[in-house]
């Protein structure tokens, strides 16, 4: 009997996904409830995985047919599923747990994946998905993404800051992982404020008579940034409290804008694009 190799990775829960599970990302990854035979490798070879993967847990599945797994595309693979879950969330985040490596044969085991995503949280964090969303939209975002990250690793810089963003529960480290997760959309050492702002309002709203309050907001939101990671000033927590979806929103639309560019034309292509954005000449992916 051939090898035939799984990724597994549990998603936190309680979790409201969709009704028409499960939902299909790409050819070989699924999101569905794990199933009993992957438990069971798990709990004969492997005993300290066993309270991380439960038979009616919704996991992320990777096929990996008969090829071992490669980390970097296991990993980029996870940053992309999980990503495009959160883009779409109602309340909550999703994070996916330490992967496990399940190889069938005669001989079942099991062997984790060392993945620096995986973020511990506690068991009630709560996660939906908006109402309305469907599995194509899921996987229409996941496949823009992967793809892009395929082309240009760096994204997966961003994808991990706008995840841990998502699952933080203190909203100073909320702050300064989605700032840097914007940070990363663009390349530049100097008056990175302005460009932070700038770059971000236009990939983010396609309205010209918007961009100038997101622009505002946005610059507010950078020197909270700076505030926290200088010690010089505590988060407003109102300001927080009536800004924080918004800026999500903001940086979800900006993470998908480059990530659709990317994943069409070369990375290196990106810079010029944000300034050709920024002088009318072209529009937004």
């Amino acid at each position: 009997m051939p090898n035939q190799f799984f990724v597994v990775s549990p998603i936190l829960h309680p979790c409201r996904l969709i009704k028409a599970s499960p939902i299909t990302l790409g050819g070989n990854i699924s999101i569905r409830t794990i199933k009993s035979e992957h438990f069971g490798a798990i709990l004969k070879k492997s005993p300290s995985h066993a309270s991380l993967i439960k038979p009616n847990s919704k996991s992320i599945i990777i096929d990996c047919a008969d090829q071992p797994p490669i980390h970097d595309t296991i990993s980029y693979d996870l940053l992309s599923c999980t990503f495009a879950l959160n883009a779409f969330s109602d309340r909550g985040s999703v994070i996916h747990h330490n992967p496990v490596t399940i190889r069938f044969n005669r001989v079942h085991s099991a062997t984790e994946i060392h993945d620096h995503q995986a973020v511990a949280a506690a068991d009630n964090h709560d996660f939906a998905l908006k109402a309305g969303t469907t599995p194509a939209d899921v996987a229409a975002v996941y496949s823009s993404v992967r793809s892009a990250v395929n082309r240009d690793p760096k994204l997966s810089i961003s994808l991990r800051r706008y995840n841990a963003a998502m699952a933080k529960t203190s909203p100073d480290e909320k702050v300064i992982d989605l700032a840097i997760c914007l940070e990363s959309m663009f390349a530049s050492q100097t008056e990175i404020s302005f460009q932070f702002a700038l770059y971000n309002t236009v990939m983010a709203e396609a309205s010209a008579e918007k961009r100038h309050d997101v622009y505002k907001l946005l610059k507010n939101f950078y020197r909270w940034r700076s505030k926290i990671v200088h010690g010089t000033h505590s988060l407003d927590q109102p300001w927080f409290d009536e800004n924080w979806g918004k800026i999500v929103r903001l940086a979800t639309l900006s993470v998908l804008s480059k990530t659709a560019f990317i994943s069409a034309n070369e990375p290196g292509g990106w810079t010029e694009h944000l300034e050709k954005i920024v002088l009318g000449v072209e529009t937004v992916v």
